[in-house]
């Protein structure tokens, strides 16, 4: 039996209104939806170009502060956020890395940056009891729902690398972190020896720092401040902060140490490796 044909009535003009109004909520809604996909991607890419200017200021500022200047000193960089499990494939394929389960809840990789300088190491955590799902192989992020994890990026150049390169390291992940739809927060940190007594001081007065909150232990001096010279803030208690500056005083022969941190020092004060 042929399959039925349906006749098609002319449409009243009543009909025709409708189909109208419609099409016009189509396309308002198709509107929406791209100028909010272009917010979100203008989010992010403000969000990045702001972390860069904050490592170009405080290299400046740390330049003649820090024995050898800032190109001497141990730069460390951190993004920890989110996104989904269907995307960690396109996540590590955009950073060059090569994810490895270490156990049933993470994936772990490393991999080179700038012919060897920086290291960098990837961190994917899913929340125990998750159902696991395939990492997708492809180059683009599938926007639909699915297990969220938990992401760590970790970059670490070598002493001596220019600023020139960081920048283009730290920028080539913030791009891998855009394009696989995951969500992160950057955060930095310099170490180093102080050139002369009151470093700290003298960066704070650089930066027009504002006092905000103040730790002392016995063995580090740790000082939090606002400083408008930044571009980067986050909220601790009601204050808005952006520089942390912590001095550690020196132990069993070791010379006097000062981290600086942006927006806070993440992690321990002490030398990361």
């Amino acid at each position: 039996m042929p399959p039925k044909t349906i006749s098609q009535k002319p449409l009243s003009k009543r009909t025709g209104r409708s189909g109208i109004l419609i099409a016009l909520l189509i396309i308002v809604t198709a509107a929406w939806w791209t100028m909010g996909n272009k917010r979100e991607n203008s989010v992010k890419e403000l969000s990045q170009s702001m972390l860069l200017s904050d490592l170009s200021t405080v290299w400046h500022w740390c330049e003649d502060e820090l024995v050898g200047g800032s190109r001497q000193s141990r730069w460390s960089f951190r993004w920890d956020g989110q996104g989904m499990q269907v995307n960690t494939g396109v996540l590590a394929n955009k950073l060059g890395i090569a994810l490895k389960q270490t156990d049933n809840e993470t994936l772990q990789g490393e991999a080179d940056m700038e012919n060897g300088r920086v290291k960098i190491s990837l961190w994917i955590h899913v929340q125990a009891g998750s159902k696991q799902q395939p990492a997708k192989e492809s180059t683009e992020p599938s926007r639909g729902n699915g297990t969220p994890v938990q992401a760590v990026i970790l970059m670490k150049p070598q002493d001596g690398t220019d600023l020139t390169e960081i920048t283009a390291a730290a920028s080539h992940v913030q791009q891998a972190v855009s394009a696989a739809d995951f969500t992160f927060a950057g955060s930095f940190a310099v170490r180093g020896e102080p050139a002369k007594a009151a470093a700290a001081s003298r960066i704070a007065d650089m930066a027009h720092a504002k006092r905000q909150e103040v730790y002392n232990d016995g063995q580090t001096d740790s000082v939090t401040y606002f400083t408008p010279e930044l571009k980067t803030a986050v909220k601790s208690g009601s204050n808005s902060v952006n520089l942390q500056m912590a001095e550690i005083r020196a132990t069993g022969g070791g010379r006097r140490q000062i981290v600086i941190g942006v927006p806070l020092i993440t992690g321990d004060y002490t030398d990361p490796d």
